[in-house]
């Protein structure tokens, strides 16, 4: 359970894009234009003249993971992907499946509104970024405190003990950890 929650807080951690402002505009943009519309992408040498967009008409994830291949492809720079809804574990497997085993030179940038549309494994996303694809947010998660219960019917578990484990599992820069019950916190 401390390692699942460790993975859950970092993966709700996903830093924040440079391109949050362009991810609201175009979304909101496109959504009135045209519905449907489930990925963008476009190259930072030239956002507005190299704007691509895939329709949720098949919204399968190899043919999503193809169309992001192939931008990636055609852009001689970096590319950022702009993904409205969920970031699923099957576009991401589909993802990994595609991309070449090596990093690749070429840098891209996928972002999702916030960390909770994120639905994949802390290792997948390492997978993904050392592939050369990054998955950042547009709207950052701010995690004040990390409230745990040791309470359980099923087994015992001292707050010290949960804590301990907790802390075993966090990385080094985490928010406070307080137990609701007995008040303990780190």
């Amino acid at each position: 359970m401390a390692r699942r929650t460790a993975e859950a807080l970092v993966r709700l951690a996903t830093p924040q894009t440079e391109w949050g402002d362009v991810y609201k505009n175009q979304l909101a943009q496109i959504s009135q234009q045209r519905s449907g519309v489930k990925l963008l992408a476009f190259s930072i040498e030239n956002p507005d003249n190299t704007l691509t967009s895939l329709s949720e008409i098949a919204p399968d994830p190899v043919a999503e993971a193809q169309w992001i291949l192939e931008r990636l492809q055609v852009f001689l720079r970096k590319t950022v992907f702009l993904l409205r809804g969920a970031f699923t574990e099957e576009l991401s497997r589909e993802l990994l499946a595609q991309l070449p085993q090596q990093s690749s030179q070429r840098q891209a940038e996928l972002v999702v509104g916030d960390a909770t549309r994120i639905f994949c494994h802390q290792v997948v996303l390492q997978r993904l970024a050392a592939r050369g694809i990054n998955i950042r947010v547009a709207d950052p998660i701010r995690i004040l405190a990390l409230t745990i219960n040791p309470y359980t019917p099923d087994y015992h578990c001292t707050p010290q003990r949960l804590m301990d484990a907790l802390l075993k599992e966090m990385p080094a820069e985490h928010p406070p950890i307080i137990d609701v019950i007995s008040g303990l916190r780190e």
